[in-house]
């Protein structure tokens, strides 16, 4: 690989790609609108920013390794983040009842170390003072998944069945997947979540498995 501007957002991506599988596409015409940022020894473009308009896109080289793979998931991911338009994709919320935080808290550690931007928890997002129903509404808005930790008491606690019900309506209108069940403890499962396949983390030993499985269901490799 030739020329790679390490002030680019996909610098990391393009300096694991020349140590891992290569490149397989690159660009000897880019033509207007094409700012490059990365180049073949002979010249060729492999990734650039593009402009049409108003619209700003990256065009890259695919990924030939998996470790390519995840850096680019890990750039794309910053770069969106930069940008508070698209803030409320990013993340996952947490709702659950006081009787599962051992495990919840856990879960938000793990989801962080793996690269998740945002865990959405009340006790590490309300500060004293703070309306207890503007800040879980807040986070609700800002979060791309409502993660539903379901127990045999959590089912029953009204401030989960309330969470549950805002975040299913967003579904249904939106038509988008928003509602994660995660299944901590054996229960009777709320009838509108029975046709959902379920993150079952109620076996201790199958923990590092199913986290992976929620992992890609955020699009973190």
């Amino acid at each position: 690989m030739g020329h790679v501007d390490p002030d680019s957002p996909f610098a990391r991506y393009f300096d694991v790609l020349s140590q891992t599988g290569g490149w397989t596409l690159c660009l000897s015409d880019p033509g207007e609108g094409f700012a490059s940022i990365a180049a073949t020894p002979e010249g060729y473009s492999l990734g650039g920013q593009v402009t049409i308009g108003a619209t700003t896109g990256w065009l890259l080289t695919p990924p030939t390794s998996h470790e390519a793979q995840n850096q680019l998931v890990r750039d794309s991911l910053a770069l969106e983040k930069a940008d508070p338009a698209h803030e409320k994709y990013h993340g996952i919320f947490l709702s659950h009842t006081g009787v599962d935080k051992p495990f919840v808290r856990q879960l938000r550690k793990d989801l962080l170390a793996h690269g998740v931007p945002r865990v959405w928890l009340d006790e590490a997002e309300i500060e004293i003072g703070d309306s207890l129903i503007a800040k879980i509404d807040e986070g609700m808005k800002l979060s791309r998944y409502i993660a539903v930790v379901l127990s045999k008491k959590s089912i029953d606690a009204p401030w989960v069945k309330k969470e549950l019900d805002l975040a299913m309506n967003r579904e249904i209108s939106t038509g988008e997947v928003v509602v994660l069940p995660l299944l901590y403890e054996e229960c009777e499962l709320p009838g509108f979540l029975k046709g959902k396949l379920y993150a079952d983390f109620s076996k201790p030993e199958e923990y590092e498995a199913v986290l992976g499985k929620l992992l890609r269901r955020l699009r973190i490799a």
